[in-house]
């Protein structure tokens, strides 16, 4: 998500959990950026390789457990 409007910027569903899942999404949302973002991620091992692998500085943390559940919460309903 942009920081600053809120929008999406890049989405992706994989059955896979892997490296090379995480640099190819990485990869959509850089095309969208202007400069190089803070990419906040869960505690996802794959991500570490693939943001290291692009130069980019990241951050771990809870907030996508938080937004699966919700989301979750919101299709079983």
């Amino acid at each position: 998500m942009d920081g600053y409007s809120g929008e999406l910027l890049a989405l992706e569903a994989s059955y896979g959990r892997s490296c090379l899942n995480a640099i190819t999404l990485l990869k959509k949302a850089l095309k969208l950026c202007s400069n190089k973002p803070m990419v906040i991620v869960d505690r996802g091992p794959w991500y570490r390789w693939a943001l290291d692998r692009l130069g980019l500085e990241y951050r771990v943390e809870r907030f996508f457990r938080y937004l699966k559940e919700g989301l979750w919460y919101s299709i079983i309903r």
